[in-house]
């Protein structure tokens, strides 16, 4: 063989041994690629059919410049299972039925026929504690605050997770759980929410309450209806005022005819409260009729006040007193 032939020869033997290393080389990149993280995971088929269906993929937080494909991190409680994939597929299971045994079906989103898939992200911690809990999405009508309430539990309960690994160390990792909300015969609902409180009450004096529904002087609670105990009411502090009047001794002596007016406020408790006369036809009629009204504390009458939407109000009351000789 010549020279220039053997040349030739081993140059081609060199290009193709360079070409095949590279090729080969760039099937291991290809293997090995740490800029696509490998994170996702999911229960095994096979649960009951009422169960919210959980599953979850997981990436790190960026602490750490890794990306986590060796150990994700797991639920408590499988510590005594050998191995990782056995730790796993035990961990899956508790997780489930964790969330199965503590969430609620929103009572709004009962109501509404509200149904989907809430997903809460969270962060587990180096000691297996959970930080950063979110909503990510929510189908609303309450099932994304009750998916978020399940998982703050696993802190409230004590609950620590196994922490992921990469390379032998410890990572915070990045967890996003979704929960579903489905409508089922087996569906535990949470119970509606309370009525709304009523307003904080208020020192205001009113002069009306609605309806005309005034409170009413004592003595005819029994009574059936409204008008019945108004009715009633009435003549009973006619009988009150008129049975305790006494006329002043000048206007016994003429034809004196008048109407005292007092003005006084119903408290809430029904007691009567800063009494003052508005209306003074003279001849000490005022004063007399003043102090009827004063009677009704002194006697411990209490108004029969009622609430009202809930609440009972400050009612301002003017009571006509006729002074009239027979």
């Amino acid at each position: 063989m010549s020279f220039s032939n053997y040349l030739k020869l081993s140059l081609f033997f060199t290009l193709v041994t360079t070409l095949t290393g590279l090729f080969l080389l760039g099937g291991n990149v290809s293997k090995e690629r740490h800029d696509v993280p490998y994170c996702s995971f999911s229960f095994k088929d096979g649960l009951s059919a009422d169960a919210p269906e959980v599953k979850a993929s997981a990436s790190p937080i960026v602490e750490e410049l890794v990306h986590v494909r060796e150990e994700m991190p797991l639920f408590s409680g499988c510590n005594d299972q050998k191995g990782y994939y056995h730790k796993k597929v035990c961990a899956d299971s508790s997780l489930m039925a964790f969330i199965q045994k503590n969430r609620q079906y929103p009572y709004e989103a009962w109501r509404d026929s509200v149904q989907g898939m809430a997903v809460v992200s969270f962060v587990v911690e180096k000691d297996g504690t959970i930080t950063e809990a979110k909503v990510v999405r929510d189908p609303g009508a309450g099932t994304g605050a009750e998916a978020l309430r399940v998982v703050k539990l696993m802190n409230q309960q004590k609950i620590h997770w196994i922490p992921g690994r990469q390379g032998g160390k410890v990572v915070r990792v990045q967890f996003n759980l979704p929960v579903k909300f489905k409508l089922d015969g087996g569906t535990k609902v949470a119970p509606p929410p309370p009525p709304p409180a009523p307003p904080p009450a208020s020192n205001e004096v009113v002069c009306s309450l609605p309806n005309s529904r005034m409170p009413l002087f004592p003595g005819c609670e029994d009574l059936g209806s409204y008008t019945e105990r108004k009715a009633c009411s009435d003549k009973k502090l006619l009988e009150f005022v008129y049975g305790n009047l006494k006329y002043p001794p000048v206007i016994l002596q003429s034809s004196f005819v008048g109407t005292a007016v007092i003005s006084f406020i119903i408290e809430k408790d029904g007691s009567v409260n800063d009494p003052k006369i508005i209306r003074d036809p003279g001849a000490g009629t005022g004063e007399e009729a003043l102090r009827v009204v004063n009677l009704m504390n002194e006697k411990g009458l209490k108004w029969n006040h009622p609430p009202t939407n809930g609440r009972r109000q400050r009612v301002q009351f003017n009571l006509p007193v006729k002074f009239k000789l027979e």
